[in-house]
Formats: C-alpha cells, structure tokens, sequence
C-alpha cells in the first residue's frame, strides 16, 4: 500500500536554485527507505516537501490519495512526523514539554494531555535513549542528544509515516545503531508497525546498505536511481555521482550477511 507519493515535483529557491527536478517517489507501507545523495542534491529539500512544511514549486504530493498541500496542520501531524536536520533555533524548555509538544494533534483543542499521551511521550523517550534527559532544557544539549530528542518528539506523535533528515548526524556508533534499529522497527520487512513507513535522509552509505529497504540516490534535484540496495550501491551507479573515492564490499556474516557496504577511502578506486 502506498502511504506518500511524489509526483513530477519540482521546487525552486530564489536566484532562482532548482533543488528539486521532476521527482517521482513513492513511500509504501513496510519500507525503510534511504535517501542518499551528495551536498546540494535536494535531499533536505525533499524532506520538507514530503512532510508538506513547504509547497512544490509544481508536481504534487499525495498522502494516501489526499493532497498533502490540501490538509490541516493538525491532521497532517497525525499522519507524518518530520524530523529536521537542526532547529533553527533552540526553544528555552523542558525535553519532555519538548516531545509531548508532539502530541497537539492527538489533543483535543483546550483539552488536557491524557494517560496515553504521557505513555507515548515516556515511550519516545525511552526508544531514544533519552529518558534521562527529560528534565534538562532543550538549550542545555549536545547536537548528538538534541538530534534523539527531536527523533524522540516524533516518535510520540505516532504518525504512520516518518521523515528523518540525518538521524544519526552528531551521533556516536553506538547511538547510530541504535536510532536505525528504531527507524527498521517502524518501517521495512520485519518492522513491528503494520502500516507505517520510515524515510531516512543520510550522507552514511555504509548504513543505508545494512539497513534499507529500498535507496534512492538524488543528484542535482533529480531521482538517478531507485531500488534495491544491490541495485544503486554498485560502483556503476555511485561513481559518476560520488567520485572514485570509495570501497565497495559485501557483507560476509552476522545480520547483514550479502548486503553491500560503502567506504570512503583515501585515494581513488
């Protein structure tokens, strides 16, 4: 089942900047998908147009058959959770007034937060390795425990579609891992969520390979490739993209046994 679609979207910047060129994708239920692509490529871009915090330019996307330009804020926040590269700037509250903030969309208007909205906060949290956090303030963070927190934020609205731009950006391997076995739960084939889709934005090939359902690759605003892991983290595909400077390889054992991997490595070839 298709949850979010993108058809023919083009976004354009003042200057004018085309960062997006046509795009077509499509998120389905039980995928984790990657979106990979080097600086400049639209990627953030997409994100934010996906979760409908900025129009296209032209094209459409469809939540579900509906419009997403075309839907309420508090409706669309129940369907999809964005989490953004950075804040623009750092509100002076609690972590967890933070993430129950993601709640508004379950809360009626005027109404008061219930049992299940503070078992949904605790639970985000808690997925995040946060929970200790929650009586510091947000200014207070390192960028590695803002970035859980704001992933921790969008947990608790329990939307059927999340969108994470950089999720393991600042983070430690250890957090790295830990915040992809979270986004493989809530989207891909073993994914506990029946019904519910991740797409991840990420600089980390190595990462999308061991984890990913599907990879597209964006260049210059367009969709290059869209597939399968095997099929885009080839060399064919990567190089005339990303350069000569990387390591192709696969996996021989343990969880990710077959699938490729992805290096950075000095020198060419």
């Amino acid at each position: 089942m298709t949850l979010l679609e993108a058809r023919a979207v083009v976004h354009v910047y003042p200057g004018p900047i085309r960062a997006l060129d046509g795009v077509d994708l499509e998120l389905r239920a039980g995928e984790l998908v990657a979106v990979i692509g080097p600086n400049g490529s639209g990627k953030s871009t997409l994100v934010r147009v996906l979760g409908g915090l900025v129009a296209p330019t032209s094209g459409e996307v469809r939540l579900e058959g509906r419009g997403v330009a075309s839907l309420p804020p508090r409706e669309r926040a129940r369907s999809i959770a964005v989490v953004p590269q950075f804040l623009p700037a750092l509100p002076e509250v609690k972590v967890e007034d933070f993430v129950a903030s993601g709640r508004y969309a379950r809360i009626p208007r005027f109404g008061s937060p219930t049992t299940a909205d503070r078992e949904a906060v605790r639970r985000g949290l808690a997925a995040c390795d946060a929970a200790e956090l929650k009586d510091r303030s947000m200014a207070e963070l390192s960028g590695g425990q803002r970035q859980r927190v704001l992933l921790a934020r969008a947990l608790a609205q329990e939307a059927p579609v999340l969108l994470v731009d950089e999720p393991t950006s600042g983070l430690d391997p250890e957090h790295q891992i830990r915040i992809l076995d979270l986004a493989a739960s809530i989207g891909g084939p073993a994914s506990s969520g029946a019904g519910r889709a991740a797409l991840i934005v990420t600089h980390d090939l190595n990462l999308a390979g061991q984890y990913a359902s599907r990879v597209v690759l964006l260049d210059g605003g367009k969709v290059v490739a869209d597939g399968p892991v095997e099929s885009v983290l080839r060399r064919e595909v990567l190089e005339p993209v990303y350069g000569p400077r990387l390591h192709y390889g696969t996996w021989p054992s343990g969880p990710g046994a077959g699938r490729p991997y992805v290096l950075a490595r000095r020198g060419g070839g």
